[in-house]
């Protein structure tokens, strides 16, 4: 007797298929959100270490390792997401601060270390800047792993698996529950059942149901753009440039997910940029000391190439010799946090390197003007760090299109900006 073919056997195996499609998809969208997850905790704990450093460096000023220096550092670690473990050591002797206590801190020597572990990772040891104490340092313990979003994806991803079982679970039994109600029906009719002229003819089924599977796939994106602060115009100088003419300022730069602190190149990624700027900003101020933001770019990048770069950006980190505080900028640019120094010496700074840079790739410029450098500085003012990055970015934007001057400075007059700060205090109701 012949097999026949019926529409069931051809829902049994789409669902197969289906039910297989759907542990595969479960399964590879828990593993990609636990690895983004894994990638963000390690650049949140960059972000916060930056931050605590800050933090204790300001209650410093309190009064080094005192009760409200030691509750600040203990509320600060407690509310931190990654961190679950310090240690500050001075002149005296070192200070363990613990998420919980005894968990992660073991005792040698009478000195606190932290624990090893897989999900833990120490970072490199910090100086931290207080006045009237030396050889003050810091580090930290990081949990790379969130284990609630950990168990919340398992979650997900389980539920999505066992929805699939149930879908295979009630296809099998469809299958078993009307193939045994058939093959009796089947195996009891007799050709002599079948009208002659069918049986003549051949044709003892006539059921066949063929199936088409479509699959769609639509691809959605979008581009934005983002806005660019125009500061108050008592405190430039010159008008700022339209918006066309800021965006012709950045190159192409093929995109980079960011992976630890450095990026191949041998300097701070770009996306760090900000935060850390913001960060120098609010230290110094809490000291009173300036700081001086430095953009640099080349006029013609044509004949540039990676290991042209790389050998530029470890001239920058050797000359001013603040390697977390050098970072990429587009494709062939870096930018560079200076604190503790004014306009004039930024200038000054910038300058010198600029000199050495001629003369140690003097093959690879066309003329002392191909690399061009904007800056600005903080100058006393309450600003933010997208203020600083506008202003040096206008200023390097302007010498490379003066084709004499290679270096800019924006010098802001603190007179007109504390006139503009009391005009807006006065217009609060």
């Amino acid at each position: 007797m012949r097999q026949i073919n019926t529409p069931k056997n051809l829902i049994t195996t789409f669902m197969a298929v289906l039910c297989i499609t759907i542990y595969s998809a479960a399964l590879v969208y828990g593993a990609i959100r636990i690895a983004g997850n894994f990638q963000d905790r390690r650049n949140l704990t960059e972000i916060e270490f930056r931050d605590l450093e800050d933090l204790a460096s300001s209650a410093g000023v309190l009064g080094f390792m005192d009760e409200p220096f030691i509750q600040t550092i203990e509320d600060a670690v407690l509310s931190s997401k990654t961190i679950e473990a310090l240690i500050i050591s001075g002149p005296n002797g070192e200070y363990p601060f613990e998420r919980r206590q005894g968990t992660v801190i073991n005792w040698v020597n009478d000195s606190p270390r932290f624990k090893s572990s897989f999900a833990m990772k120490p970072s490199d040891l910090r100086p931290l800047r207080i006045e009237g104490q030396r050889n003050v340092n810091i580090q930290a313990l990081f949990g790379l792993i969130d284990y609630d979003f950990l168990l919340s994806s398992m979650k997900q991803t389980l539920l999505a698996v066992l929805g699939g079982l149930v879908l295979a679970f009630l296809t099998l039994l469809f299958s078993s529950l009307s193939g045994a109600s058939a093959v009796p029906a089947v195996r009891e009719q007799s050709k002599t059942d079948i009208p002659q002229s069918r049986r003549e003819s051949g044709a003892e089924t006539d059921g066949l149901i063929d199936f088409e599977s479509l699959v769609g796939a639509e691809t959605k994106g979008g581009t934005g753009k983002a806005e660019e602060k125009t500061p108050p115009p008592e405190e430039t100088e010159e008008e700022p440039a339209d918006h066309a003419a800021e965006e012709s300022f950045e190159e192409d730069y093929e995109e980079k997910t960011p992976q630890g602190l450095y990026s191949p190149r041998g300097i701070g990624w770009e996306e760090y940029t900000r935060d850390r700027l913001a960060a120098e900003m609010h230290r110094c101020a809490s000291f009173e000391q300036d700081l001086v933001y430095i953009m640099m770019e080349f006029r013609n990048s044509d004949s540039l190439d990676e290991d042209f770069f790389r050998q530029f950006a470890g001239a920058a980190v050797e000359f001013y010799n603040l390697r977390d505080l050098i970072f990429e900028l587009g494709e062939w640019g870096i930018s560079i946090i200076y604190p503790n120094i004014d306009l004039d010496q930024g200038f000054v700074k910038s300058e010198e390197f600029h000199n050495r840079i001629l003369t140690r790739f003097a093959g690879a410029f066309r003329s002392e003007n191909d690399l061009c450098i904007g800056i600005s500085s903080r100058s006393g003012r309450l600003i933010d760090a997208e203020r600083l990055i506008f202003e040096a970015r206008e200023a390097m934007r302007r010498a490379m299109a003066d084709p004499i001057t290679h270096i800019i400075a924006f010098k802001s007059d603190l007179e007109k900006y504390r006139n503009f700060i009391a005009s807006q205090s006065k217009q609060l109701p």
